[in-house]
């Protein structure tokens, strides 16, 4: 894309085409990439949203006709040199959020905004980015993450979009006045930042030279003298002009100097001039006697009523003036999602009905353990005196009623291997929306990506970690944490086992992966010492009951109760938690070494298991197998907790409360 330059003009930039836009874009409603023109407008052939254009720009947001045209004259304040020498350097795409009007816009950079500037590309939400999975080489976003509600999700979706390797540059407040409001909601410290784009590999995060202390200093004094003489009148604002800096650091040290002018000037300021560059707030609030759940859901809208937050909700747009630069802002929150994509929270929807029956579907095609993972449902469900069902390649109710609930372990398989031979398209997308499913699935995986398309319809997420409920609420699908708890077929058919009877030192059961066989092969010395039991099964077809290598239902209990340490090695570089195999070990009184993994609660290091680095995890094991008495310590301990405390009964009766 070519501009035109003279000295001493800005560049006068073009727009991009909807053709040379088309292969970055996807739909924000079913993710895909399938987005046609249509007419003057985008039209995803997949599921038939369409996307109106305003003056030719595409716009993803539910409220095209609330768009805010801004004058092709606007120019906004340009971006810092520095970081425009940078965008200079890469080749590949670039996406700036929050672009404004730049007054140089580079041929690579897509600019993105809420409102139509002159040189704007896409519309959109900056929590929703319209953009396929690792397509940019880098993303700016200068002066927006104040203004966004969920700066984490943003930057879940900056992390999505960029390739492995690309790099994003923010700049955002932290002293600022309140500006924009009410649509300013963080001044974060450099910790908070960095918390927010905590999954990236964070270089570094510093004071920028147009954030230095003078800065803050001048916007902050420039505003109290705006208002102080708004307020007082030119003498007031003459006197405090004059003021020094020693002045105003003598209230700081001193009580005694908080009486004098200078106090008193910023005390009897009114509440709402306060505010805009107030050090804190005190909030005082009462849970209501019946509170919504909306009222439940938004921090700080608690007092709102429904109507008030959803007006709130569908006209959420801005456009920010600082000493910074003009920027628009993306922020909406179309009313349809304000509860379920905006401000997640782990309860769906607000019902009086009173579910009777459940009935949980699983296919015979597909991984055994996902029979397992049902049984655990049933089970739970049936202790809460509900008549529960497993439905083994059966077809869920497209109209179940108010008293029947449905779940799919797990649509990947379910719908993939088994209901898809079955019926028609149209036909499942009817099921889809009568069940919920639920995910046992690692982030970042193929069949987490298949789990994500699959369930956009469905009722809700029920999920097994907090690390992957987080991923599909970051993904503005509805999910609530369900963690796997006890099952007493965990335990069937070991009665006749006693604890003299194990007999394996070390059982090692796992699909191969180059990350499991490495480690085995590395510490094959060890293992030898013991009676060790090393099970690899094969990853590339579905695990069934019979499959070579591979333990389930009876042969695995008793292996188990047979076995005093189990090993667990992650298949590949990361810390998910492998719940259903800890479950499984810790009720049959076995060990669990595994490798460091995250979001293990409530379960507890040291005391109902064992985590180590990997190259740690052999002399874990030496050393228990050479101290029983700490060995059956720690594995009575995680019986006791699992069968009293951490039941799936427990859990499914949690589960049926926030339905």
């Amino acid at each position: 894309m070519e501009t035109l330059r003279s000295e001493g003009q800005k560049h006068m930039p073009a727009k991009r085409s909807l053709d040379d836009l088309l292969s970055l874009l996807k739909c924000i409603k079913c993710g895909e990439n399938h987005l046609r023109p249509h007419d003057t407008n985008l039209q995803c052939h997949r599921c038939c949203a369409t996307y109106s254009t305003v003056n030719g720009v595409p716009v993803f947001t539910d409220s095209p006709d609330t768009i805010k045209i801004m004058p092709p004259d606007h120019a906004s304040n340009p971006i810092a040199d520095s970081v425009l020498h940078w965008m200079k350097q890469i080749d590949g795409y670039i996406l700036n959020i929050g672009a404004g009007a730049s007054q140089i816009k580079l041929p690579n950079t897509i600019e993105f905004e809420y409102a139509v500037f002159s040189t704007t590309d896409v519309v959109g939400d900056a929590h929703h980015l319209p953009f396929k999975d690792e397509t940019f080489d880098a993303v700016v976003a200068m002066n927006v993450f104040e203004h966004l509600y969920n700066p984490e999700q943003a930057a879940a979706e900056i992390r999505r979009v960029l390739k492995p390797g690309g790099r994003a540059v923010i700049h955002t407040a932290f002293l600022q006045p309140l500006h924009e409001e009410p649509f300013h909601f963080y001044n974060a410290t450099k910790y908070g930042v960095m918390r927010w784009f905590s999954e990236f590999d964070i270089e570094t995060c510093r004071v920028s030279k147009n954030f230095n202390p003078a800065f803050t200093i001048g916007w902050l004094s420039s505003e109290l003298l705006r208002l102080v003489e708004q307020t007082y009148g030119s003498s007031v604002h003459e006197r405090l002009a004059q003021s020094s800096l020693a002045d105003w650091s003598k209230i700081w040290r001193s009580e005694a100097a908080r009486s004098g002018f200078l106090w008193t000037a910023a005390l009897n300021l009114p509440q709402d001039i306060q505010e805009r560059f107030a050090a804190g707030f005190e909030l005082e609030a009462v849970k209501s006697a019946e509170q919504t759940e909306l009222g439940s859901s938004v921090p700080g809208y608690s007092k709102l009523s429904s109507s008030t937050a959803n007006s709130i909700a569908s006209t959420n747009r801005f456009t920010a003036q600082s000493s910074l630069g003009e920027v628009s802002l993306t922020h909406t929150a179309p009313q349809v999602d304000f509860d379920r994509k905006n401000y997640q929270t782990d309860r769906f929807s607000i019902s009086s009905q009173k579910i009777d029956t459940v009935r949980v579907f699983v296919t015979s095609l597909g991984n055994y353990f996902m029979i397992e993972l049902a049984q655990i449902f049933v089970e739970g469900f049936r202790e809460n005196e509900l008549d529960s069902e497993l439905a083994i390649d059966k077809i869920p109710s497209i109209d179940p009623g108010e008293n029947l609930l449905q779940i799919v372990v797990s649509p990947h398989e379910f719908f993939n291997l088994f209901l898809d031979h079955k019926l028609s398209a149209i036909e499942i997308e009817d099921i889809t929306r009568s069940v919920y499913m639920v995910s046992g699935e690692q982030p970042y995986t193929p069949w987490f990506k298949i789990f994500c398309q699959r369930s956009k319809l469905a009722k809700g997420i029920f999920d097994i970690t907090a690390q992957t409920t987080k991923a599909f609420r970051e993904r503005g699908l509805k999910a609530i944490h369900t963690p796997l708890g006890y099952a007493s077929f965990f335990e069937e058919g070991t009665s006749d086992i006693s604890e003299q009877d194990r007999s394996i030192d070390i059982v090692f059961l796992g699909s191969a992966s180059e990350k499991r066989n490495g480690f085995l092969s590395r510490h094959a010395p060890v293992f030898n010492r013991y009676n060790s039991k090393l099970m690899i099964s094969r990853l590339e077809k579905p695990k069934f009951a019979k499959t070579a290598g591979f333990y389930g239902d009876l042969e695995r209990n008793r292996l188990l109760r047979s076995s005093k340490i189990m090993v667990n090695v992650h298949s590949i570089d990361n810390t998910y938690f492998e719940w259903l195999r800890a479950i499984m070990c810790l009720a049959n009184r076995c060990l669990f070494i595994t490798e460091t993994s995250d979001h293990i609660e409530p379960l507890v290091n040291g005391k109902h298991l064992i985590m180590a680095d990997l190259e740690g995890i052999p002399a874990q094991c030496e050393y228990y197998l050479n101290h029983e008495e700490e060995r059956l310590k720690i594995v009575n301990q995680a019986y006791e907790f699992v069968t009293q405390k951490f039941s799936s009964k427990l859990l499914c009766r949690k589960l049926l409360e926030k339905l």
